[in-house]
């Protein structure tokens, strides 16, 4: 008799991923929560569902992420749709979440912004949409939300699509979304406050792209397919054109970067450069004004 239990005993995969794929599968077939997947854990599961658990099990054991077979994740405080069109978001980029916030927060004590004067906004390269979405769901119910003027740019149009069907599932309505190769199409937006991005920083010839989830995951979003640091002179060298005095990037980077991503936004005038360590005592952040 095939269950819950049984399945879950006999599956040869990690025991959180076999759980969590298994969830899904009796969430789409049964509709049962985490909590009735426990409490049913020896009733006997139909045909359909053993032949559905089957396939994704062997998805699975071929390497594909957890993530793209049940194309959701969590990330900061939503639910994403994801799929192989765009990155996995991961606890790491939460750290840019933060900082945005918090420069978005500081900026609102020491400017007066209207319904003419909005804060302006620009998640660069948003795949999912994950950074600005989750910023944009953080102030939502504040009263500074009306006065952001929310971006968000890629050069995948299906990319752009899932961040918007994610905008759409999560109603949050203002975010404007270009396609766009950088700043090549964007020379009717006007000057930003903050340029946000978790560009592609992965060099061609770093073994990991051939590792893990990575291996299905878009090559564009992951490598410039050169040094991995072409992305940041495209963001300094024409980024300060958009750039209000005083406005900023932010961008999440690798964790050996630091040094020439300094040395590229003090090359291109930028000043108050600064560093963030993530969880993991690595800097991953960088803040340039």
């Amino acid at each position: 008799m095939d269950t819950v239990k049984s399945l879950l005993l006999a599956s040869p995969l990690d025991k959180v991923d076999a759980k969590v794929l298994l969830q899904f599968i009796c969430q789409r077939h049964l509709g049962w929560t985490k909590e009735q997947l426990i409490s049913n854990d020896q009733a006997q599961l139909p045909p359909e569902l053993i032949k559905d658990w089957l396939n994704i099990q062997e998805l699975r054991k071929q390497g594909h992420p957890v993530a793209y077979l049940t194309q959701t994740k969590s990330f900061y405080n939503i639910e994403l749709l994801v799929n192989e069109h765009v990155l996995i978001p991961r606890p790491e980029t939460e750290l840019l979440v933060e900082q945005a916030i918090s420069f978005i927060d500081h900026a609102f004590t020491t400017h007066q912004y209207t319904s003419e004067h909005l804060f302006r906004l620009m998640d660069m390269g948003t795949g999912s949409g994950s950074i600005i979405l989750s910023i944009a769901e953080h102030f939502k119910s504040t009263n500074v939300y009306q006065l952001i003027d929310f971006v968000a740019t890629d050069l995948s149009e299906n990319a752009l699509d899932v961040a918007k069907l994610n905008a759409s599932t999560l109603g949050i309505t203002p975010i404007k979304f270009f396609k766009s190769n950088w700043f090549n199409d964007l020379s009717g937006l006007g000057l930003v406050d903050l340029i946000i991005s978790n560009p592609p920083y992965i060099a061609n010839d770093d073994h990991h792209l051939r590792e893990g989830d990575l291996r299905f995951e878009p090559q564009l979003a992951l490598t410039d397919n050169q040094d991995g640091l072409s992305a940041y002179r495209t963001l300094a060298n024409q980024g300060r054109l958009f750039l209000h005095a005083g406005g900023a990037m932010m961008v999440e980077h690798g964790y050996l970067q630091k040094g020439p991503i300094h040395d590229i936004f003090d090359q291109n005038g930028f000043h108050q450069i600064s560093s963030l360590k993530d969880l993991s005592g690595h800097p991953r952040v960088t803040i340039a004004r």
